[in-house]
């Protein structure tokens, strides 16, 4: 929680400098929420992970976007991932990601012109595209370094023509992965897999300009 209120500070201080910026097409956000892995679950001696185990409310997101029309949009993303078991110490992974995604507008409630909202109302948002990562061993301190790719769904409500709450379900595939989200290493030759998890997490975004 300390995460998303420090996110959702910096957010107002952008807010407070948006009469420099020129930049009605730009929206910040933040959110913070759940992340949990679904494959792999298990290591290189064939030792099963519960999945749920190392589920929780450990994730961070920030993100700008540029819209370039009222379908379009372009989406940059950094996310904290943290995957631990509170009942095993020394086990657990951090993944560190930035990706840059395609955003396109599949419903909008809210009255819109050059692209701005003029109006309250509900938008929903489909993002898809790729990102590099860091997967941090909390067993062997190592780090894999992993290519993504992703697909989402942002179902936002805007307050007015700048400040809006989302949801944001997000679906991630991880190529290269070679440590679990419980730390091990998933082949005992250093073989890479695909594995994936999933987040869901609740933000709030400031559209920059007056």
């Amino acid at each position: 929680m300390k995460k998303l209120l420090t996110a959702v500070g910096v957010l107002i201080a952008a807010a407070n400098v948006q009469a420099q910026i020129p930049g009605e097409k730009i929206t910040l956000e933040a959110s913070y929420g759940f992340n949990a892995p679904i494959n792999p679950t298990k290591d290189y001696a064939g030792v099963e992970m519960k999945a749920g185990d190392y589920a929780g409310l450990n994730n961070l997101q920030l993100g700008l976007t540029y819209q370039i029309n009222e379908d379009w949009g372009v989406r940059g993303t950094y996310m904290f991932a943290n995957f631990k078991n509170s009942d095993v110490k020394n086990t657990g992974a951090q993944i560190h990601k930035l990706a840059a995604e395609a955003v396109y507008t599949l419903y909008n409630d809210a009255a819109s012109w050059s692209y701005t909202a003029t109006a309250n109302g509900f938008v929903l948002y489909a993002h898809a595209g790729l990102g590099v990562s860091i997967n941090q061993s909390e067993v062997g301190n190592t780090d894999d370094f992993m290519a993504n790719a992703q697909i989402g769904l942002k179902p936002t409500y805007q307050f007015d023509k700048r400040w809006s709450v989302f949801l944001n379900p997000l679906y991630i595939v991880n190529f290269s992965q070679h440590t679990g989200f419980d730390g091990r290493y998933l082949d005992a030759d250093s073989n890479a897999s695909i594995g994936s998890f999933y987040t869901v997490n609740l933000g709030v975004s400031v559209r920059l300009g007056k």
